[in-house]
């Protein structure tokens, strides 16, 4: 519901087609692997790798932005990458973000394309999981519940993010996406350390 809520604030002319012409295949091959793979695969540790690596890539940004790097153009081979990384992480450990984010955050892409981007990829790796999880809550009808009561959080949400990203400066939106990506993989850092030692 988030996602079609975020989807209808942005025009659909601000999605980079190009960008999603190789990050959707991607994406969906990615989920195809995931939901393959799902019972072999240690969360855990793909959730540690993806963390690191968005790590590196955050404190690089921060250690070099005196010097900005290349902008990277639209790529096949990039693009199914990173779209086949989100997939499958956000599959098999709901960590799809960092991924797609190291790919868009250096494309060189205004805010709103980025933002408006990103959305649309999510939208359609959540419609893809969204059976599974309708199928995993049916024994447990109190999810829906609670699921339609926050959803009253999603409007008023999507409208302020909008106009947040609509006055910022561009750099401003990028550093904070940085900082975003830093403390989610942090998180996800600590959380999967955690749980290997546990």
């Amino acid at each position: 519901a988030m996602d079609w809520v975020a989807l209808g604030s942005f025009p659909k002319q601000s999605f980079s087609r190009p960008d999603l012409t190789w990050l959707i295949p991607g994406l969906l091959t990615g989920c195809l692997i995931g939901f393959l793979m799902f019972e072999w695969v240690d969360r855990r540790i793909v959730a540690l790798i993806i963390s690191l690596i968005a790590l590196s890539f955050t404190a690089h940004f921060f250690l070099n932005r005196s010097k900005p790097g290349p902008t990277i153009p639209v790529s096949p081979v990039f693009g199914v990458a990173a779209g086949t990384a989100a997939g499958f992480t956000t599959f098999v450990a709901h960590a799809g973000g960092p991924p797609l984010a190291l790919y868009l955050l250096r494309r060189g892409l205004d805010k709103t394309a980025y933002a408006a981007t990103s959305v649309v990829v999510f939208t359609v790796g959540n419609l893809v999981k969204l059976p599974g999880y309708v199928y995993s809550g049916l024994d447990e009808p109190q999810v829906f519940w609670k699921a339609l009561i926050l959803f009253a959080a999603v409007p008023p949400g999507v409208w302020v993010g909008r106009r947040v990203l609509d006055r910022l400066p561009r750099a401003t939106i990028f550093t904070l996406c940085y900082v975003l990506v830093g403390l989610g993989s942090a998180k996800l850092f600590y959380d999967a350390v955690k749980a290997l030692l546990v």
